[in-house]
């Protein structure tokens, strides 16, 4: 990690494993009656209907988004350096409800890169749809009242210890190298923000309005994203679809996760039973909630950062992994 040794409380961007904590939140929405069902209609729950435009009158449920069903077929041009979707140095402006609005919503003209199946949802192909979790990331918000990234910590992070986990590059400015915090309620750590052998933070900051999240702490270990063409160059960034792919956390982290979903005192902690977790994680994967959807493999190689999470029968399986220069 740049002049600094990785280790297991270095934070990494974890791309798609994102994804999982999407249906976690939404696993406990229904238990808390905060979502009726995974099987309601997503425009229950948000203020601007997002409707299939070629199947109007079939609706589009929380189901349908957590199995990569509902007909979006977008594909990662967002996630793309470059687009008006990702920015450079800081976290993206653009809130989830503006997402939605300006890309999804059939009351707003639909950007040219966002296409949808010609089945209905529900029937639709299986099609791995980051635009589909960003909505869900979206219906969440607006059927708890609560930010993503605050209802992730109030009720996943802070109930089972993920200490050095959040979505955004300002929460990571919220802890020191020390691990100490101002605000106590917020996100609270030890592992700090990592300074890049080859990249200054600071200096690498893209042009920023006046609500631009601070400059990060140089005394964090932060993995700085990387491409193979460019090892150390790529600088930290922010997308506007950060409930698909915008999760920081850390390999102790990504354990401690992992161990919850597995054992019944880390579920009780999480607010989920036994056969919660058997709906996301089906026998043999097919049809799982928010995961890969074709079999148990998961994870994703995004900016030099490689992440899987393997659920043997027993055993899980985490790899973090970094180009180096």
């Amino acid at each position: 990690v740049g002049d600094s040794d990785a280790t297991a409380d270095t934070v990494f961007m974890v791309a798609s494993i994102s994804k999982p904590f999407l249906a976690v939140l939404a696993l406990q929405c229904q238990r808390r009656g905060e979502l009726k069902s995974l099987d309601a209609s997503i425009n229950d729950y948000i203020p601007l209907p997002v409707i299939h435009p070629s199947h109007r009158n079939v609706p589009i449920t929380i189901r349908h988004l957590l199995t990569h069903k509902s007909g979006l077929n977008d594909d990662e041009s967002a996630l793309l350096k470059g687009c008006r979707w990702r920015s450079e140095g800081r976290d993206s402006p653009i809130a989830l409800d503006r997402y939605v609005k300006w890309r999804l919503s059939h009351e707003h003209k639909h950007d040219n890169d966002v296409k949808w199946s010609k089945e209905p949802p529900g029937s639709a192909k299986y099609h791995y749809s980051n635009a589909g979790m960003t909505l869900l990331g979206h219906v969440l918000e607006c059927a708890t009242k609560t930010e993503l990234h605050d209802l992730a910590r109030e009720r996943i992070f802070k109930p089972i210890g993920m200490v050095n986990t959040f979505y955004h590059l300002s929460e990571a400015e919220m802890v020191d190298k020390d691990g100490k915090s101002d605000d106590k309620t917020k996100v609270a750590g030890k592992g700090g923000t990592a300074r890049p052998k080859s990249i200054n933070f600071n200096e690498n900051r893209a042009t920023t309005s006046k609500n631009s999240p601070p400059p990060l702490s140089q005394g964090r270990m932060l993995a700085v994203p990387t491409t193979k063409s460019s090892v150390g160059k790529e600088g930290h960034y922010g997308v506007a679809e950060f409930p698909a792919a915008g999760l920081r956390s850390t390999a102790s982290d990504l354990a401690k996760f992992i161990l919850a979903m597995a054992a019944e005192t880390g579920r009780e902690k999480l607010g989920l039973t036994t056969a919660d977790i058997d709906e996301m994680m089906p026998d043999g994967f097919t049809n799982g909630l928010a995961w890969w959807g074709k079999d148990a493999w998961y994870g994703d190689k995004r900016g030099g950062v490689s992440t899987y999470i393997h659920p043997f029968i027993i055993i899980y399986l985490l790899c973090i992994s970094m180009l180096t220069s």
